[in-house]
């Protein structure tokens, strides 16, 4: 097993479940009422827990708007080069995970209407485990532990796939695309 080379298409997929994990679940956590547009928020609406709910389709455009951006910043990412070590993918990993958070932390000011509570709080929960695995996926590239890192992909690919399925069902589409960095 090649563990010092990491190959263009598991660092697509470490990336892709990084961005996804993040933006899925921040698309659909919630207490704030900034907007991705521009309109309001954007110089510090704080009010996470008094917030009032944003209307179904308030909520879905919002975490619409905030996936694609960061699907933007995704693909614009440059990728590592195919033969890559394991450990020189950890500031492209980072990069990736840093983009997610961040919109992670965008979506989650959204007050979702009750109509998506129940959806809202199973991604929340799947994304408090992607979290520590996508930590777990950097630790082991920064370890060249490219096994480890397959395991954890594999892992995280289960809890994108249930994401994807529940951000589809409530109109999240952008929240729910697969983007790969192109550079």
């Amino acid at each position: 097993m090649r563990d010092t080379i990491f190959s263009r298409g598991r660092i697509a997929v470490a990336i892709g479940c990084i961005a996804v994990t993040g933006l899925l679940v921040a698309g659909c956590g919630g207490d704030d009422s900034s907007s991705t547009t521009g309109a309001s928020g954007a110089s510090g609406a704080s009010g996470a827990s008094g917030s009032a709910p944003l209307s179904k389709e308030e909520f879905v455009s919002q975490a619409n708007s905030i996936c694609q951006d960061a699907n933007e910043q995704i693909q614009a990412l440059e990728p590592p080069p195919d033969n890559a070590s394991v450990t020189d993918v950890v500031p492209f990993l980072t990069q990736g995970f840093a983009i997610a958070r961040e919109a992670s932390d965008k979506l989650e000011a959204l007050t979702p209407p009750s109509e998506l509570q129940s959806e809202r709080d199973k991604l929340v929960a799947n994304v408090q485990k992607e979290t520590t695995l996508t930590e777990q996926v950097i630790a082991a590239a920064k370890d060249n532990d490219a096994a480890k890192i397959q395991s954890l992909s594999q892992q995280l690919d289960t809890f994108d796939r249930q994401d994807h399925q529940i951000s589809r069902s409530i109109g999240l589409t952008e929240c729910a695309k697969d983007v790969s960095p192109q550079g």
